[in-house]
């Protein structure tokens, strides 16, 4: 079984506070202008984009164990 270091717990926990920000960024900017803004729409790419990313990598991580 693959050992946690502890860059990977850091990198870990980059991207999951860089995906909350974008998620509350994406609430604050919903309740403002509503989903049909274009910065809604590519704050709404951004963080499918990233999301799918660590899914991945998480499902890749898994594997190799």
């Amino acid at each position: 079984m693959m050992a946690v270091t502890e860059q990977r717990i850091q990198s870990d926990y980059l991207q999951l506070k860089q995906i909350m920000k974008l998620r509350n960024s994406l609430g604050e900017l919903y309740n403002q202008s509503g989903a049909n803004s274009s910065r809604y729409i590519n704050l709404s790419l951004q963080l499918g984009a990233l999301e799918k990313q660590y899914i991945e990598e998480k499902i890749k991580m898994l594997d190799e164990q």
